[in-house]
């Protein structure tokens, strides 16, 4: 087995060729366009027969002109386009046509319906005032539904097909973008029997698979877009998913990609995308304004849907990440189970574990066998999120800190609608119903200041930020063990007359919430929430809360409530150096709530002005938050920094993300250290102590 990978993997490496000498044969072409076309069906015959079932009553409903009365053709919408309804059903058709004609038994009905659906598009050519329909969305959903249509489609309707596509110019864009935009055109260059077009679009997609200081992937491998803006779940999705399936239809072709190129990809999906998924969920940290698109998922069950959002089964991540691992490149087996962890609810026994901090991005991913928790921080060097088309109307405070806890990863599925978008969890913030009015633009803005990161040994790690919204200031740090994070706060201070609080989970309520007679711990749905050190002022709500998609976004104006579990400290208005501690604990009973209340097996060393600092004595660790140059216990920097010292393993970064040399003290001995600069400043240092 061994000796037969080997053999593959040189057979690879000597079919690798440079981006600049692809050139695709015309039976290279045959084989991407069989493969694209295979992919986009179901592969099981029940998805199938429920498929053309489903496309057989839509082409019963369709009008004497080739219109369906249900879809308003007046909508104009940027984002949620109504009138799209029209070429996914157009989609759709040609999906059933394909899927008769693999059966050997095709419905030319079905063939016929999908071409006036088209001719009817073509005809009216209607635009949206969002551009980005017109020269990518509707170009892509057309030149799918004409390359499954195949010989069936009439040559006029193909030709106005070849016309839309020819609105998806990539030469102008970036990112992911740009993937969108030579996608079109390999499709286009598949329908004309082009070549060197399918090449050349190609070429024009390896070169975006690059480490970037700009829009696409981050030395970190994370995902930015539109600007220095964390966005791994939205555009950076929608990379992962084409580029990766794009690669599948070309390998062993004249377009497969160059050795460098599978490997940054690579590490972008397995050390990056694979790091931001529970289940079929994508880390709600990590969407930008995609959090107020309903039904915003890493993976989809639904084989109907087309290419966009909500886009169907064939085009999602597990889908890639399946095709990926059928071929023989490195890392296959990584492929496979991350393509089975997306499929499949969270499970110990197919788990990714350890820590990341994504220095690029200021955003942490801590992971264990039964629980997933991140942190979503912005500085000056990154933009919090946006509001662009109308979504992301109540962003404001993404970005403050704020955390998700998944356990099943339906804790927050779809809850944004009805959220209290002033208290989301992990964030200190102002009290204020009028977010805009509190933090104009501040939902498409970057941070005031540089002291935002993390620290990771790859196992255990620390983050923290100065955070500085409106009149509020705050220091705030998570450290994070195996079964526990301990969150602190201090120099909470606000000259405002709007109280401040800070959350600690807001969640759909999921069975009873327990608490002890004292207030020093509560449980709810298998997580335990402790309050260490001095009195706390503790504010739990489990009431219904009411909204709507449109609310925070261009969704359905339909009100929902559902009843939400919402545990937050208060700190009073005009603070001056308030602060907090709490602890969570994922995966845990009542019982060992407060077993854990009672028994506590960390110690606080610090939290003041200067530093946040905890010891865990079972692992023989210390984590330092170092505000400033200063001492704690032994250990003494002169610099400010985070670090992990466990027993002689000591892990440093910067969160100014600058280059710096660090003279630290510790365990008696004195060292220098120095931290990297450039694309890596931020980034995690590792050494012994002697």
């Amino acid at each position: 087995m061994q000796l037969k990978f080997f053999l593959t993997f040189i057979a690879m490496l000597a079919a690798t060729t440079s981006a600049a000498e692809l050139t695709a044969t015309p039976a290279d072409l045959a084989t991407i366009r069989e493969r694209m076309t295979a992919s986009l069906l179901p592969p099981d015959s029940g998805t199938a027969d429920a498929l053309i079932k489903q496309a057989r009553a839509d082409a019963a409903k369709m009008s004497p002109d080739h219109s369906w009365p249900d879809i308003d053709y007046s909508d104009g919408a940027p984002s949620a386009w109504l009138l799209r309804a029209h070429i996914d059903r157009a989609l759709l058709l040609a999906k059933a046509f394909a899927l008769t004609s693999r059966d050997n038994h095709p419905d030319p009905a079905l063939a016929a319906a999908a071409s006036e659906a088209l001719a009817y598009w073509i005809e009216h050519d209607p635009h949206n005032r969002n551009w980005w329909w017109n020269e990518i969305g509707v170009p892509q959903l057309t030149g799918e539904t004409a390359l499954l249509l195949g010989t069936a489609c009439p040559t006029a309707i193909h030709d106005g097909v070849i016309k839309l596509l020819n609105r998806s110019i990539w030469t102008k864009w970036t990112g992911q973008n740009l993937v969108w935009g030579a996608g079109n055109q390999i499709v286009r260059g598949l329908l004309t029997s082009d070549p060197a077009l399918v090449s050349a679009a190609y070429q024009r997609i390896y070169q975006e698979v690059i480490i970037t200081p700009g829009e696409g992937i981050q030395a970190d491998y994370s995902f930015h877009q539109h600007g220095a803006q964390f966005y791994s779940g939205g555009y950076g999705l929608g990379f992962a998913q084409d580029v990766g399936r794009y690669i599948a239809y070309a390998w062993s072709t004249g377009c497969q990609p160059p050795l460098e190129t599978l490997d940054t990809f690579n590490h972008f999906m397995l050390d990056g995308q694979a790091w931001m998924t529970w289940g079929h969920t994508f880390d709600f940290s990590a969407l930008g304004r995609e959090i107020t698109r309903q039904g915003k998922a890493a993976s989809y069950s639904d084989w109907t849907g087309g290419p966009i959002v909500p886009i169907g089964a064939a085009y999602d991540l597990a889908r890639t990440a399946y095709q990926l691992s059928q071929l023989p490149i490195p890392r296959q087996s990584e492929y496979a189970s991350f393509a089975h962890r997306l499929l499949t609810p969270p499970s110990p026994t197919d788990s990714l574990n350890g820590h990341k901090h994504f220095w690029r991005s200021d955003y942490t991913s801590h992971r264990r066998p039964d629980y997933f928790f991140s942190v979503k921080m912005f500085s000056t060097r990154v933009q919090n999120t946006e509001l662009t088309n109308a979504e992301g109307k109540l962003s404001h405070h993404l970005g403050d800190g704020n955390t998700f806890l998944y356990l099943s990863g339906n804790e927050y599925r779809d809850i944004f609608p009805v959220w209290d978008w002033t208290k989301l969890p992990g964030t200190t913030a102002e009290q204020s119903s009028n977010l805009e009015k509190l933090l104009p633009g501040g939902n498409h803005a970057r941070g005031t200041t540089s002291f935002v990161g993390g620290v990771s040994d790859g196992t255990y790690g620390a983050s923290a930020m100065l955070l500085h919204r409106g009149s509020l200031s705050a220091k705030k740090s998570w450290f994070f063990l195996d079964d526990q994070i301990i969150c602190l706060g201090s120099d909470i201070s606000s000259i405002s007359d709007n109280p401040i609080a800070t959350t600690l989970n807001q969640c759909f309520l999921n069975g009873p919430v327990t608490q002890s007679p004292d207030h020093i711990w509560i449980h709810h749905d298998h997580v335990g929430y402790l309050f260490p050190g001095p009195h706390q002022d503790i504010h739990l709500s489990t009431s219904p809360q009411t909204g709507s998609w449109f609310d925070i976004g261009t969704g359905s104006h339909d009100k929902l409530t559902s009843n939400i579990f919402k545990l937050w400290l208060a700190h009073p208005a005009h603070s001056a150096g308030a602060s907090y501690s709490y602890v969570l604990l994922p995966n845990v009973t009542p019982e060992q709530t407060a077993f854990r209340a009672a028994h506590p097996d960390f110690e606080i060393l610090a939290q003041s002005s200067a530093a946040h600092a905890i010891r865990y004595p079972k692992l023989d660790l210390t984590a330092i938050v170092f505000f400033s140059p200063g001492k704690v216990a032994d250990i003494e920097v002169d610099h400010p920094c985070i670090l992990l010292l466990r027993g002689h393993q000591l892990t440093v970064a910067n969160p100014e993300n600058q280059s710096a040399t660090l003279h630290i003290t510790c365990l008696s001995q004195s060292l220098t250290l120095h931290l990297p600069g450039d694309d890596l400043a931020g980034s995690s240092v590792t050494t012994t102590v002697p």
